[in-house]
């Protein structure tokens, strides 16, 4: 991704493994993703493809 020019975050969730299980981990995942979406792609400026 980084070689591409992209951004990412990596959030690790205790007690949880690859896939959430938790209530919990479910919610506070999706409000990682609504929150990078609005920083980095919401509102952002169009890119010109190649």
């Amino acid at each position: 991704m980084r070689g591409n020019g992209g951004t990412a975050r990596l959030v690790l969730l205790p007690h949880e493994s690859h896939g959430y299980a938790a209530k919990e981990s479910i919610e506070h995942t999706l409000y990682e993703m609504v929150s990078w979406f609005d920083k980095y792609v919401k509102g952002a400026p169009a890119r010109l493809s190649e």
